[in-house]
Order: C-alpha cells, then sequence, then structure tokens
C-alpha cells in the first residue's frame, strides 16, 4: 500500500515538474521575444542600414549640407551678382573633380569683372540732352560698355541625389542682364557619382525627346499669354537650341525639372518646369 501511495505522490511531482519547465519555457520565450523585438535583423534593415553607412561615410563633414558656399563675395546686390566658393562635401574623385572646375570658373568670371553702369532709355535720352546742351561729345569708356559674366547657383536635397544648377547671366551697359544658359550636376548621395543626362532619364523613364513634347505644350499655352503683350515666343528655335543646351536636375520633392533657353522676339529668357 506504501509503495503504491509512493508511486502516486512520485508521479504527481513528476507531472509538476514537466509542467513547470512548460510554464517556465514559455515565459522565458515570450521575455526573449520581446526583449530583442526589433533587433533581428532582417534583409531589408540590413539593406536599409547599410545605405545608411554608406551614405554617412560619404559626407566629408557630417555637419553640413552636401553642397554649401563660403566666401561668398557679392559686387553687385542689385543683379545679385557674387563669387561664393563652392564646396561638394561628398568623398568622391568626381565630387573633388567638379568642385574645382565650378571653382575655375568662377575665378574666371571674378577676375573679369569690372564695374559698370547699365544705363536705361530715359538715362541715354537725358544724357544726350545734356550733352548737346553743352556742347560735348561724351562717348562710353571701356568699362562701361565691358560684359560682365557671372552665375546664380541652386541648391537641391532629395532622398537619394542632390542637385546644382548653374544658371548663367551676363551683364552690360547696352542690353542689360541676358540670360545665356543652365548646367547642372546630379550627385548619387549613395555612391557619390556624378550622373549623366542618360542616366537620369532611365531613372524617371524618359526621354530627350518626350521632355521636347512637354516642353512644345507647354510653350504653346504660354504662347497666348505672351502674345497678349505682343511678344511672341519662337517655338521651333527654342526646342532646336535644346540639342545644345539645356540642363535637368532633381528638385526637394524628388520631381525632374528642366531649365532651358526660350527664344522670343523681344528678349529670351529662361525658363524652368517640372517633367515628372
Amino acid at each position: 500500500m506504501n509503495d503504491t501511495r509512493n508511486g502516486i505522490v512520485y508521479g504527481m511531482l513528476f507531472i509538476f515538474f514537466i509542467v513547470c519547465l512548460i510554464v517556465g519555457g514559455f515565459f522565458a520565450m515570450e521575455y526573449f521575444i520581446n526583449d530583442n523585438k526589433g533587433k533581428v535583423e532582417t534583409p531589408e534593415k540590413i539593406e536599409k542600414k547599410e545605405h545608411e553607412v554608406v551614405a554617412k561615410d560619404l559626407k566629408i563633414d557630417n555637419s553640413k549640407d552636401y553642397i554649401y558656399f563660403t566666401n561668398d563675395d557679392i559686387i553687385n546686390e542689385e543683379y545679385s551678382i557674387s563669387y561664393p566658393t563652392i564646396n561638394i562635401n561628398i568623398d568622391s574623385d568626381i565630387a573633388r573633380e567638379t568642385e574645382k572646375l565650378l571653382n575655375e570658373e568662377i575665378n574666371t568670371n571674378k577676375s573679369s569683372y569690372k564695374e559698370i553702369k547699365v544705363e536705361t532709355q530715359e538715362d541715354n535720352t537725358d544724357k544726350e540732352t545734356k550733352d548737346e546742351e553743352k556742347g560735348e561729345d561724351n562717348t562710353d569708356t571701356e568699362s562701361d560698355t565691358s560684359e560682365v559674366n557671372y552665375a546664380k547657383y541652386t541648391r537641391y536635397f532629395s532622398q537619394d541625389y542632390v542637385s546644382l544648377r548653374v544658371d548663367n547671366y551676363s551683364l552690360d551697359a547696352s542690353n542689360g542682364e541676358k540670360f545665356l544658359n543652365s548646367k547642372s550636376y546630379i550627385f548619387d548621395t549613395s555612391t557619390g557619382n556624378l550622373l549623366t543626362n542618360e542616366e537620369v532619364f532611365s531613372i524617371y523613364d524618359t526621354n530627350l525627346e518626350n521632355l521636347k513634347e512637354k516642353i512644345k505644350t507647354h510653350l504653346e499655352n504660354d504662347t497666348i499669354i505672351k502674345e497678349s503683350e505682343d511678344e511672341k515666343i519662337d517655338i521651333n528655335s527654342t526646342l532646336d537650341n535644346l540639342e545644345n543646351s539645356y540642363a535637368i536636375f532633381i528638385d526637394n520633392d524628388g520631381n525632374l525639372n528642366i531649365s532651358y533657353l526660350v527664344k522670343s522676339n523681344k528678349k529670351d529668357y529662361n525658363d524652368v518646369i517640372i517633367i515628372d
């Protein structure tokens, strides 16, 4: 009888021990899972982490933007003429080469700068009247007619790309400010590479011909407004000029834009539109 009773007790103790192991194991597993929740390196997290590390490593100075300006020498506030130093804060050979090229262009423009006075038609009429009254022949000096070249710079920061848009201008006493052309530089911030136009077109699944069609539609609508102001846009010449001169860039919202020269019977001008 005692042996039977002892067997039952031992059996119950064994079952209790097994139950404790199961319950304890369950709670231990729950604790482990909750404690490590979010720490599991899924393929998506690993890829994101690697991208973040690469992007961080490509910045030479993490406290500054990918592109920033220093020593901005403002020479003419009326026409926003300045000659800054451009810093491309990306650790790649092509970024350093591009930075050097841009600053060399700025120094060339700056060294040729001369103070000029841009006169209006009213100024010229008043001057001629006063000269006639005085019997003087006032011929413009070289500094009055010399041409000044300069550029205006705009930066754009999207999720994966940084763009620098460069609008080139000239200024002289006879014609005032004249837009010449636009250039652009688009860097992939995950690789440090400078993208070609073809590579950017591939990203947005488009090409120059598609851009021309959108620009043509835009200018046809714009012509209606311009003609009411006695200004006529030369659409064909504008589109032909795109073969030689235009600039595409990616704006802060990730949209593809184009900056180009519009040909007009009055004065050519710069236009920027969103393509995609």
